[in-house]
């Protein structure tokens, strides 16, 4: 199938997809609950891809990369955009440790226990074994805030302040996650051995920040005031294809890169900028193309790839809420959140397949298919799940 027309068939799919997926009140509780946050589009790629119907084939697939590279920058650039210096010293230090806490001890966790449950399945270089990992580790660590968000008015008034607590932890979870994939993209080859090299990452690390600096002061410095609003997203959609394509041309991640561009232009640009309605009003189309996308590089798996999965997901949720009591009672003494609030937490989001995906196209081989298929399988298990955690954590009116 031509490229260009498979392009326009996922958008197409995602802008419609993308009222259904935001507007299911009229659906039996149970349905909606169950398909709240949308993973059903994960399924329809699935079906038509690869692994299914094979309407996209797998050669059709390795041309959609520059689209895929344009959906990761666009989620590293909203993701990046939430990092407002003056907004987060609007919250509570100790929240903003305990969010970061919670995170790296839940990641370090599944970090060995993957790696643990990978050396068992499959004879894998060290430096692969470390990266794969890594990355099956920084999609379980975050947390996302759509399940809570769509849940809101459910919640009796008394739970409002557990629900903001949870809100903020959902959202700013994603920094350290993203820092570690940038960093296993950065310090790690792109081949079957992924040996890690200090002074290749140090090197690139460097190039990324200045190259997100002067990105960021470049699209600043745009004369965007004579421009409407449609050529002002136009305009920022060709940024974000730039940012992208930079990316793939060092063997960065778009995710972490466009992450950069992101929190300069966050703390650069003023408030009321027109690109923050632009990328609020393409989030949740980007939202359906990135669950729809995901679903079509699905390539089965076996035994082995569910039990880890299982394992993975079982594990994240006991770890969600465990070390979410350790750092409750470390940093907020005396007004810690309820024992069972990390229940909350289980929803991973569309960032955690994106994750995967950006690892599936970033590094060749049987192990990146591995750990794809484990992160694809355990964010569909937790979005099913989710509502029902959130509301065991929250109360329902």
């Amino acid at each position: 199938m031509n490229t260009a027309w498979i392009v326009i068939a996922i958008v197409t799919v995602s802008y419609l997809g993308a009222n259904v997926v935001f507007t299911k009140d009229r659906l039996p509780a149970a349905i909606r609950d169950v398909f709240l946050t949308g993973w059903e589009f994960f399924i329809v790629g699935v079906a038509i891809g690869p692994a299914g119907l094979n309407i996209i084939s797998s050669a059709d697939l390795v041309q959609l990369d520059p689209f895929i590279a344009l959906g990761l920058g666009w989620a590293g650039l909203i993701f990046g955009s939430q990092f407002h210096y003056n907004d987060l010293k609007k919250i509570d230090p100790a929240m903003i440790r305990l969010t970061v806490a919670q995170a790296v001890m839940v990641g370090a966790c599944l970090f060995f226990l993957c790696a643990v449950i990978l050396s068992i399945l499959m004879p894998v270089p060290f430096g692969a074994l470390v990266s794969s990992s890594l990355a099956v580790a920084a999609a379980g660590a975050i947390s996302s805030p759509t399940a809570i968000s769509l849940m809101s008015s459910r919640f009796p008034k008394s739970q409002n302040t557990l629900k903001r607590a949870l809100m903020i932890i959902a959202t700013l979870d994603v920094g350290p996650a993203l820092l570690v994939i940038g960093f296993v993209f950065l310090f790690f080859s792109h081949d079957a051995s992924g040996q890690f090299s200090f002074g290749r990452g140090s090197l690139l690390l460097f190039y990324s920040m200045v190259i997100s600096a002067a990105l960021a002061g470049v699209f600043r410095l745009f004369d965007r005031d004579n421009l409407t609003d449609d050529d002002n997203l136009a305009v920022f959609i060709g940024f974000i294809i730039f940012i992208s394509g930079i990316a793939f041309y060092l063997q960065l991640s778009p995710l972490f890169l466009s992450l950069l561009v992101g929190v300069f232009l966050a703390n650069t640009l003023s408030h009321d900028d027109r690109i923050y309605a632009a990328l609020h009003s393409t989030e949740k189309p980007f939202y359906v193309v990135l669950l729809v996308v995901s679903g079509m590089w699905w390539q089965g798996g076996g035994l082995g790839m569910w039990v880890m999965a299982i394992a993975i997901t079982v594990a994240r949720l006991w770890l969600k809420q465990e070390c979410l009591n350790v750092a409750s009672e470390y940093y907020l003494k005396d007004k810690r959140l309820p024992p069972n609030a990390g229940l909350g937490l289980g929803a991973q989001g569309s960032l955690a397949l994106a994750i995967g995906l950006n690892f599936l196209i970033g590094y060749p081989g049987e192990v990146s298919h591995l750990v794809y298929g484990v992160i694809a399988i355990c964010v569909i298990i937790n979005e099913a799940m989710a509502p029902a955690l959130i509301g065991k954590a929250l109360g329902k009116s």
